[in-house]
């Protein structure tokens, strides 16, 4: 699932902002969430346009290793970027945004 134009509902800081960025990513890396610094409260008016991709085959694994665990992520992450490569030009607000980049 892969949600276009969603990040154009707020207004974040730091975008271009390497030491913000910086910050921004040290804090993911040690609570595991994001923590974006908005600009605007209320969220604007924009389209969001919700898609689904073909399902995943995964089997249930009892107790899965690291490498288990990390090729099904890493199918899902080709998955999805496939997802949004295909489709970015027909969705994106602007249709120039940069590619995917899955963190």
């Amino acid at each position: 699932v892969y949600s276009f134009n969603e990040c154009n509902t707020f207004g974040v800081v730091g975008v271009n902002n390497p030491t913000i960025n910086s910050i921004k990513q040290k804090f993911q890396r040690i609570f595991g969430i994001s923590l974006p610094i908005i600009t605007n409260i209320i969220p604007r008016k924009t389209n969001i346009t919700v898609l689904i991709g073909s399902p995943i085959e995964v089997p249930k694994i009892e107790n899965p290793s690291k490498e288990e665990v990390q090729k099904y992520l890493d199918i899902y992450i080709e998955a999805l970027t496939k997802l949004y490569n295909d489709n970015r030009e027909k969705y994106n607000e602007p249709p120039t945004k940069p590619p995917l980049e899955v963190l």
